[in-house]
Formats: C-alpha cells, structure tokens, sequence
C-alpha cells in the first residue's frame, strides 16, 4: 500500500502546485501584468520578467497539517536550492524575493517563524542565528548536504539570503485552494454562477500548464493570459447575458405524438394541426420550459423578469389574434374559424421576442405555449369556450 500512498501525495503536490499557481497568479496579475508565470523552470513556480526570475516559490503539501521545525527536511531542500541558485547567479540572485509556502505550521520560536512575510516579528538577525545553529547541531543524513552548504556560505552572504526569503505557512490544501480561487473570482460572475466560471478557467489553467513543462523548452505563461481568459469567460457570465445549456440545445425530437391531454396540446387539436407540427412545437415547449426553469433555479432572472417578457408575448399574441379574429361573422363556417386559428398559431410559432440577450425562436415559441396551456393566449377563435372545463379548473 505504501507506494499507492506516495503516488497520490505526490499527485496531490503536482496538483495543488499547479492549483496555487493560478491563485498566485490571478493576485500577481493586478499588480504586475507585464510578469510572466513558469512551472517547474527555476523553482516549483516562478514569475519572471525580461531579466529573469523575480519570485522564486517553492510549494510544500501536506494532507495532514505539521509543525515545521529549523531541522525540517522540507526547509532545508528548500535553503539548498536557492543558495545554488545564488552561488551561480548572485548579481540577479539579490533581486528575486524567494518563497516558502507551506501547508504545515512554523514552529513558535523557530527561524521560520522570525521570516514571515509581513510579520510584526521578523527579525533576519535572529532567524540566521536558529539557522546556523539547527545546521552545526543537526544529526540528519537527508540534510547534511545542505547544512553545510549554508555552513560554507559567509556570514554577509547568509545574511542576503535571509533577507529575501518570505515564509507564507498555514497555506489552504489542494481543496481549500479551490475556496480561494473563487473568492478571488468573486467579481467576475454572479456569486450562484462563480462556480461554473471556475471549472472553466481551471480547465483551460490545467490545460496551459500541461503544454507548457511537457514542451521541448518549457515556457512561461504570460500573467495576461490569465487575465485575459477571466475577461473571455466573465463576458459569458454577466447579467445582462442568459446562458443557454448545451443539454437544451441538443433535445431529441419527439418520435412520437404526445399521449397526455394538457391543455396547450388540446389547444393545437382545436385547429387541427398535423402530426409534423405537433411534435414540433411539443418540442420547442419543452426546450423553453426546461430552460426557463434552470435560469430560474440558478437564480439568473432578475425580478419580475419572466413576467414582464410573458406579459410582452401576450400583448403581441392580442395584437395578432385581434387581427385574424375580428373580421369573424358571429356564424362563421367552422372551417374559417379554423384557418385563422392556424393562422394565429403559425405566427405564434414564428415570432421572435427577446428575453434579455436570448433571441431564440424556439424560446418564444416555447413560452407562448406555455401561456396557452394556462389558457392566457389561444389559437382557435373560440378557444375559451371549447375549452370551458379546462377554464374553471384554471
């Protein structure tokens, strides 16, 4: 079992590396957009300019929150990485601000604990003290390569390193990151819609880095394509645009005639519409239920908003069934009333009403539907009274 158990800690690390990049990212971007963000080139992540690296970050992932001691192997793989790093290049070392992000916790009093970022108690002075004598005194095979690498270090150049390291610990795990994603998205959709916007920025984020540590020369990702992307799908997520659900758009059409007798399916019957149609317009009925319902339940509708567009499509719906109607002589052949009842129903299937950015027809023709089946519009010029029952019951 052990090695299954390492493997997904380990993935977990490439993950929540990976994860906490965008994070550090989507921040990094406001303040600094001309940086660029690299994973797995300089250090576990990296934001560059067109001189070199300006953040060194090295990430640290535990499913179970520890204390981090100044003998912790983590700590001092981290130190051996970058005092390397600042033997081959001091110039451009002295200008790039090296970070220690972990989950666990800094032990009180240890040397981590005086190089918070931030902390009221940062003292470099103190913190190089705990470190030379955690290095002198510990008996640790897996860290005496770097213990005495920084032994080796002279007191001046230890002094530099220290100065630019920030430690962050007590960092969110590969899923409490996720929490901070969206809370760092809150802006760019409704708080209901900040979820879906999410998956789709991770998805394209996983995807970006995939291509950039597997190509030949691994590549750094610019932070305004982070930003960019937000900006792209933020557009789909606004309040003025209603999304429509890919479920929706690809509904099968009814192979067969509907079996019920709901009323809007007796209002089509009045004027003896063929099967074709029927199942047509069953189907735009159902499209347009379905996804007026999901809008509503995702809470997109702003108040009043379904009603208002109903009550639109029935003034249009008057305006026409006046038209076709009002000409009637009181006996008019059953077969008349019928053909501008057609009529009516026709237009009905055709017109075109915008419910905010939606102009689908099916979505119109759909919901007139729907007021049919409350009787609120109707086909046949005496629609009400041959449906008299299914008045009273409304």
């Amino acid at each position: 079992m052990q090695p299954s158990h390492n493997a997904a800690a380990s993935m977990a690390g490439y993950l929540f590396q990976a994860r906490y990049a965008l994070l550090l990212g989507i921040d990094e971007a406001r303040r600094n957009p001309g940086l660029e963000l690299a994973i797995e080139t300089f250090d576990d992540v990296s934001f560059e300019d067109s001189a070199g690296p300006v953040q060194l970050i090295q990430t640290k992932h535990h499913a179970r929150r520890a204390a981090v001691s100044d003998y912790s192997v983590d700590l001092w793989k981290t130190l051996n990485v970058w005092i390397h790093r600042f033997l081959e290049d001091p110039t451009n070392a002295t200008r790039t601000r090296l970070i220690f992000l972990t989950t666990d916790i800094v032990a009180d009093g240890s040397a981590l604990s005086y190089l918070r970022k931030g902390d009221d108690s940062r003292t470099e002075s103190l913190a190089l003290e705990l470190l030379v004598s955690a290095a002198e005194t510990s008996g640790n095979h897996a860290t005496l390569d770097a213990r005495n690498d920084f032994l080796d270090l002279t007191p001046t150049t230890q002094q530099i390193l220290l100065a630019g390291i920030w430690v962050l610990d007590n960092a969110p795990n590969l899923i409490d990151v996720r929490d901070e994603i969206e809370t760092a998205l809150h802006y760019a959709a409704p708080r209901e819609q900040v979820p879906d916007l999410t998956d789709q920025l991770e998805g394209w984020w996983f995807a970006r880095v995939a291509s950039a540590i597997t190509d030949t020369q691994p590549t750094a990702i610019p932070l305004t394509s982070i930003h960019n992307k937000i900006a792209e799908l933020r557009e789909n997520y606004k309040l003025r645009n209603l999304p429509l659900h890919e479920s929706i758009e690809d509904m099968s059409f009814l192979t067969e005639m509907p079996s019920d007798d709901r009323t809007f399916i007796r209002q089509m019957a009045l004027v003896q519409l063929g099967d074709v149609e029927v199942r047509a317009t069953v189907h735009d009925y159902y499209r347009a239920f379905e996804q007026r319902s999901r809008w509503a339940r995702e809470h997109l509708l702003l108040d009043g908003e379904a009603d208002r567009y109903d009550r639109d499509l029935q003034d249009a719906w008057h305006r026409r069934f006046l038209r076709c109607t009002t000409s009637l002589d009181d006996d008019a052949a059953e077969h008349t009333k019928v053909v501008q009842g057609k009529a009516v129903f026709h237009w009905a299937r055709e017109h075109q009403q915008l419910f905010r950015n939606r102009d689908e027809i099916w979505l119109s023709s759909g919901s007139l539907q729907m007021l049919a089946d409350d009787l609120r519009v109707g086909w046949h010029p005496d629609y009400l009274e041959l449906l008299a029952s299914a008045t009273e019951e409304v």
